[in-house]
């Protein structure tokens, strides 16, 4: 929604200061309000969503109900000026071990984190432990990529009038509130993140200390070294991405 148009024809511009609130409070009645009206409590049963700003998540318990609601949907927004985005609105079918169904699209994004069918362990009524397919979130390739693009904006190699503890320090609350919200499901897909990090840091081992100029390998067995002797220095240390990972 580039523009948010009211009756006197005055607009709010996207990127405008109140426009995501504005945006918000109209899509509340645009949406949320007329799905609550309509499908919370049909004789059918309860339709749940999520909604966070413009990107929403409807559940449907087939396909032919999805096909409907998508289209009921659409024909709101046409009725309210607004449309769906035709690439990023689908139906996906959440495949899992239970349902023997098949459809093109069966994965999703939503708020950073990748939704898919993925491999997961547990135990059986008789504690035997066992693997089905299952569907499982984890932190979105587009996510994954912002945040390495965050860390090469951070051009720590270039810092080099500042020592190993200063670097920690200065973004542990940034990583740590990565892996807060990203690695609340499967950390370990934060791998690539880390291991960009973590090439950064030896880039850094490489320009302070001329013994290590062009010298990668060492300056990373520097750096494990270092890691080894104080596994708390970094935050993403704690959490076993450390320099000998990769």
């Amino acid at each position: 929604m580039t523009n948010i148009a009211f009756p006197e024809g005055s607009y709010i511009p996207q990127g405008g200061v109140i426009s995501p609130i504005l945006a918000n409070m109209f899509l509340h009645v645009v949406f949320d309000a007329w799905m609550e009206k309509h499908y919370a409590n049909t004789k059918y049963g309860t339709i749940r969503w999520e909604r966070y700003a413009d990107d929403i998540i409807v559940h449907c318990k087939n396909e032919t109900e999805a096909r409907y609601i998508k289209n009921r949907i659409k024909e709101r927004m046409a009725e309210c000026k607004l449309e769906l985005h035709p690439k990023k609105t689908k139906i996906v079918y959440c495949k899992q071990s239970n349902r023997r169904g098949g459809y093109k699209d069966n994965c999703f994004d939503f708020l950073g984190f990748t939704f898919k069918p993925g491999s997961v362990y547990g135990k059986d009524a008789e504690g035997k432990g066992q693997r089905w397919l299952g569907y499982v979130t984890s932190i979105s390739r587009k996510a994954s990529k912002r945040l390495v693009t965050q860390i090469m904006k951070w051009k720590i190699h270039r810092a080099t009038g500042a020592e190993l503890a200063d670097l920690a320090s200065q973004k542990a609350p940034i990583i740590q509130g990565w892996i807060n919200y990203y690695g609340r499901f499967r950390l370990y897909c934060m791998h690539s993140v880390f291991k960009a990090l973590n090439i950064r840091l030896i880039r850094w081992v490489m320009c302070k200390y001329k013994r290590f100029r062009r010298r990668m390998f060492q300056a990373r067995q520097f750096l494990i070294e270092i890691s080894k002797a104080y596994p708390n220095l970094f935050v993403h240390w704690r959490y076993g991405f450390t320099p000998d990972q990769f």
